[in-house]
């Protein structure tokens, strides 16, 4: 292709002759002109794009920890069994049940609730007749203590064996002491001196316990549970008895 009239206007003025830049027409220089002025630069190659990053993997969660056992529970103690021997007060007296909103109170006149009373444990074997209260204390060298009065007042008992089946087996005996010379007029099982003021010998059959209570007058009284005549007594009751 032939240059532009402009342009060949202006490498003809410029040009100068038997010169590399001498471009007039038949030129060798007309080619490289023409090539010079004809070609279009090369483009620049595309950068290559950088390859996307290689995506950050999430980090896995961390296991959640075992969860430790619950402690085994403790077991609550067993409380141990009585002795044999050992006196043991129960929680709830049968006798009690005979005893009304006002024994309870505290405001009956002629009865007080069985469980306030001091407590004993007594048993009858076949060779004893007769158990004798309140019992003394273990370092005494007597088997019995009698209850003193300073003034006129009312003694009260309850007998109440393990079983209530029993009950119908056990009288009840209230004795008073005798000093002085009248003693030797009376007597019971074989002790000098102690008179029967008092008993019981028909028990509560519905709630198994019998209950006495007399009004006396100062003095020492003793308490005796006896077995009735032909019955087997052997077995364990527990005594109550307060003064008021």
């Amino acid at each position: 292709p032939e240059p532009e009239p402009e342009v060949e206007d202006w490498l003809a003025y410029s040009a100068t002759a038997g010169k590399i830049s001498d471009v007039g027409r038949g030129s060798s220089n007309l080619l490289l002109q023409s090539s010079f002025i004809m070609s279009d630069p090369e483009p620049e190659p595309a950068p290559t794009p950088s390859p996307p990053p290689a995506p950050v993997p999430e980090p896995e969660p961390e296991p959640a920890p075992t969860p430790s056992p619950p402690p085994p529970p403790v077991p609550e103690p067993t409380p141990a069994p009585p002795s044999e021997g050992e006196c043991t007060k129960p929680e709830a007296p049968r006798c009690m049940k005979a005893c009304g909103w006002k024994c309870k109170s505290g405001l009956a006149k002629k009865k007080t609730p069985c469980k306030q009373g001091k407590h004993s444990c007594g048993a009858l074997s076949s060779e004893d007749k007769y158990g004798f209260h309140p019992q003394a204390p273990a370092n005494s060298t007597v088997e019995a203590e009698p209850v003193c009065l300073s003034r006129r007042s009312v003694l009260e008992a309850y007998v109440e064996p393990k079983d209530p089946a029993n009950a119908g087996k056990l009288d009840l005996y209230l004795l008073k002491e005798i000093k002085g010379k009248r003693a030797p007029n009376f007597e019971f099982d074989g002790n000098e001196g102690w008179k029967v003021v008092g008993y019981k010998l028909k028990a509560n059959a519905k709630h198994g316990f019998s209950r006495m209570s007399m009004n006396r007058k100062a003095g020492c009284y003793l308490w005796a549970v006896s077995c009735k005549p032909g019955m087997d007594c052997d077995f364990d009751y527990d005594f109550y008895h307060n003064v008021y």
